[in-house]
Order: structure tokens, then C-alpha cells, then sequence
């Protein structure tokens, strides 16, 4: 209901505005009905608060009332009665600026999608342990004037495709165990991000600078309490150097670096206790070298470095403990040497697939159980040194294409039960020292299609060693 101004409205008003919470908000238009929340939980709890809905007079609302007027003009809400949440509900206007904020607990969704707001400020939130989803979707949102967060818990996509800021404010966030998850996600816009304190953090749910693309370095923030990495810079495609970020907990980096074309170079962060690597640095088409990280913790390595193709050195990592390799430095085109030596009890299907490898030195196979497509189109590999596959049960493709490949060892394929196109295409091949296919129950008719080179073993052999049973060649 209006309230009139008489001077017990006056001397109320004043103390509103001198104590308590205030908003000014101004909406896009004074046509579209703007509706707006402000509440006090428990609910039911006889919570009052008033608005202005910009002809100077206020409506007193009662509890969980969501106030809803076409505006005339600025809008004004003030509550002297402690506030816990807040909320823009329609998408109508276009800026919001919060005094007396202190009691607030909760902004989860509070502008959430509201895509025309361009400024939002608060003064203190230093109550607030709820920020899920705060500004998720506030695409014009360019001017962002925060406090400090250190009560919060959840940052759950808190600023998520506000895709219009262009820098963030170096407040200090996070409460002891603080969630960060999809946190800053597709802010496209962020060309800088301040070395904000964000050590109290202890939960990830990864991406939380996914698609920040604008960014083109990022500072040695203190994240010594994740563990989680997953996605957290995908697709930060501007990016050319990376801060020596403390990852001292981490064991998980699945995809963490995955598309960031423009990094040349990587910082010698701390991998001791990471397991996975799925994907970390994958498409990552910038990179000329690589660190010699410790990733002796590490498992799985499918897609860990695919398609990083102008490295031309890969370091000799200690990878002996990984379960899986498939795809790990496949289309690395510039690669030309690669030092690794023992590649633990791994799958290596399509590992080394199209890399520009001239040679393949001393590295440990014994433990490998696929080679499918290993070193598939390899063509500039005329050399190859391991002969112990001797766990390796599939070697579909393993050397099709690789039409520099002289000779081969006594290899130890005697597990093999698919050798089907192993040799195809492998034009300069002339002699296998040993090769056994007797595990064998399927024929492979195109194992040796297009070896015109090959004279040991003899035709006669090959037939034999492509039938269904097998042959032992030695």
C-alpha cells in the first residue's frame, strides 16, 4: 500500500536510508513490469520492506512478497530489518547499486541471466556465505564494484559468461574449504586477472576459467588446496604464458590446459601427486618444448599432449606407472625426438599416431597391452630399436604408413591376437628378425599389403604368419 510522506514517514525513511539496507536500481524502460525479491529467512517472520517505484512514494511490503511495478523512474528499496537474500527477478534493468548490504547471506541466482545490467556494486558482504550462480549470464555487465567474500562457501558459477568484463577486483574470497566451480566460466571479455588469494579453497568442480579467452597471462595464484583441475583453463585461447601456479594438492588435471593454442611455453608447476592427465595439454598447437615435469603418479595419459605439434623435443618423463597412453602424442607433426623410456603397463593405441618421428629409441613396450595404430603414418620413422612387446595383444595398424621403416628386431608378439594392416603401407621395410602370430584364431590378410621391400620373411612366410593359426617366424 502507498505510504504518504508525513513526518512520521519522513523520520522513517531516514533512519531506512542512514542504517539500513538500500538499492538503487535503474530499470531499462518504464514500460516492461519489474519485479524484484527481498526476504529475511526463516521466512514468515513478519519481514518488511519498502519501495519506491520512482514517483517518490514508498509501498510497504510485507515477508516474502516479491514487490512488481512498472516503473516511472529510478527505483529505490530499503529494509531497516536485516535482509538475507536479494534478488532481481525480470530481466529489466540496468544497474544496481547496494548500501547497508552487511546482512545478506545469499545472492544465489541474484541476477542471474539478467543480460542488460551493465553495473552492479555492493558495499559489504561480509556476511554472505551463498554466491551460486550470482551474476551467471550477466552478459553486459561491465563495470563490477565487489567487497570482500571471505564468508562465502560456494562460488559455483558466480560470475559465469559475463562475457562483458574485461578485469576483476583483487578482493579477498573464500571462506575455509570454499567451492570454486565454473566460477569465471566463458568470461571471453577478462584480459587480466588480479593474483587473488585463493588458498582457502578446497573443493573444484573444474572450469573455472574455462573460455576465458581473453586472458593472455595468468598470475601464480596460490591454489594449493584443489585437487581437482579438470577443464580449469579449457580453451583460454589467448593465453601465451602461465604463472607458476602452486598445485601442490592436485590429482587430477583431465583437460586443464586442453585447447590453449597460444601458450609457448609451460612453467614447472608441481604434478608429484596427479593421476590423471587425460587431455591436459591436448591442442595446446603453441607449445615448443615441454618441462620436465614430475608426473610419476600419473595413470592415464589418453590425449595428454595430442595434437601439440610444434613440439619438436619431448622430455624423458618418468612415466612408468601409466595404465594408459592411447592418443598421448598423436598428430604431433614437428616431434622428431622423443625420449621417454618406459611407458608402464599402458595402452598405446594410436599414441604416437601421425608425428613427424624420424626414429624410436630404447623405450620399455614390455608392459603395453595395445599398439593398434601406434606409430600409424609415421612416414619419417626409418628406425625403430624395442623388440620386448611381449604383453601386447593387438597390433592392428601398429606400423601402417610408415614408409621410412627399414628393419625390425626379433619382436616378441607371441600374446598378439590381431595383427591385422600391422605392416601395411611400410614400403621400405626389408627384414623382421623374429615375429610370432600363433595366438592368433583370425586371419590377417593385409599385414603385409604394400611391403614391396620386405624379402625376410619370404612371401611363403607371410601368408603363413597372416593365416588364421598363425605362424612362428624366427
Amino acid at each position: 500500500m502507498p505510504i504518504t510522506t508525513d513526518e512520521g514517514f519522513s523520520k522513517y525513511i531516514t533512519e531506512l536510508f542512514s542504517a539500513g539496507f538500500r538499492a538503487v536500481i535503474e530499470p531499462d524502460n518504464f514500460v516492461d513490469t519489474c519485479t524484484l525479491s527481498l526476504s529475511r529467512f526463516p521466512l514468515g517472520t513478519g519481514f518488511k520492506k519498502s519501495v519506491d517505484w520512482g514517483d517518490g512514494l514508498f509501498i510497504e511490503y510485507l515477508d516474502n512478497t516479491n514487490p512488481s511495478a512498472v516503473p516511472t523512474g529510478t527505483i529505490t528499496v530499503v529494509s531497516s530489518e536485516s535482509p538475507t537474500f536479494f534478488r532481481l527477478t525480470t530481466n529489466t534493468y540496468t544497474s544496481c547499486l547496494v548500501t547497508g548490504s552487511e546482512t545478506l547471506t545469499s545472492l544465489s541466482g541474484a541476477f542471474q541471466n539478467k543480460s542488460k545490467l551493465t553495473t552492479v556494486s555492493f558495499d559489504d558482504l561480509s556476511a554472505l556465505t551463498g554466491a551460486q550462480n550470482a551474476f551467471s549470464g550477466c552478459t553486459g555487465l561491465t563495470s563490477l564494484t565487489l567487497p570482500d567474500m571471505t564468508a562465502c562457501t560456494n562460488f559455483s558459477s558466480t560470475w559465469s559468461s559475463c562475457t562483458s568484463l574485461t578485469s576483476f577486483p583483487n578482493i579477498a574470497m573464500g571462506a575455509p574449504g570454499a567451492q570454486l566451480s565454473s566460477t569465471w566460466f566463458n568470461c571471453s571479455g577478462l584480459t587480466s586477472f588480479p593474483n587473488i588469494d585463493l588458498s582457502n579453497f578446497t573443493v573444484s568442480g573444474g572450469n573455472v576459467w574455462n573460455g576465458c579467452s581473453g586472458l593472455t597471462s595468468f598470475p601464480a595464484i596460490d591454489l594449493s588446496g584443489l585437487t581437482t583441475f579438470t577443464r580449469m583453463w579449457r580453451d583460454c585461447t589467448g593465453l601465451t604464458s602461465f604463472g607458476l601456479v602452486n598445485t601442490a594438492a592436485a590429482t587430477s588435471f583431465s583437460e586443464a590446459w586442453d585447447g590453449c593454442t597460444g601458450l609457448t611455453s609451460f612453467p614447472l608447476i608441481d604434478a608429484a601427486d596427479v593421476t590423471n592427465f587425460f587431455g591436459a595439454w591436448r591442442d595446446c598447437t603453441g607449445l615448443t618444448s615441454f618441462p620436465l615435469l614430475n608426473v610419476t603418479s600419473g595413470t592415464d595419459f589418453e590425449d595428454a599432449w595430442r595434437n601439440c605439434d610444434s613440439i619438436v623435443t619431448f622430455p624423458a618423463l618418468n612415466m612408468s606407472a601409466a595404465t594408459d597412453c592411447s592418443n598421448a602424442w598423436r598428430d604431433n607433426a614437428a616431434m622428431t625426438t622423443f625420449s621417454v623410456t618406459d611407458v608402464g603397463n599402458s595402452t598405446c593405441a594410436g599414441a604416437w599416431q601421425d608425428s613427424g618421428l624420424t626414429g624410436f629409441g630404447s623405450v620399455d613396450l614390455s608392459g603395453v597391452t595395445s599398439l593398434d595404430s601406434a606409430w600409424l603414418n609415421c612416414s619419417s620413422m626409418s628406425s625403430f630399436s624395442p623388440t620386448d612387446v611381449s604383453s601386447c595383444t593387438d597390433f592392428d595398424l601398429a606400423f601402417k604408413g610408415c614408409s621410412s621403416l627399414g628393419s625390425l628386431g626379433n619382436l616378441q608378439t607371441e600374446a598378439g591376437t590381431d595383427f591385422d594392416e600391422m605392416f601395411s603401407g611400410a614400403s621400405s621395410l626389408a627384414t623382421i628378425g623374429a615375429i610370432d602370430t600363433t595366438a592368433t584364431t583370425n586371419s590377417s590378410p593385409n599385414m603385409f599389403l604394400g611391403t614391396t621391400s620386405l624379402t625376410s620373411p619370404d612371401a611363403a612366410t607371410q601368408t603363413s604368419l597372416a593365416s588364421a593359426g598363425g605362424f612362428d617366424f624366427n
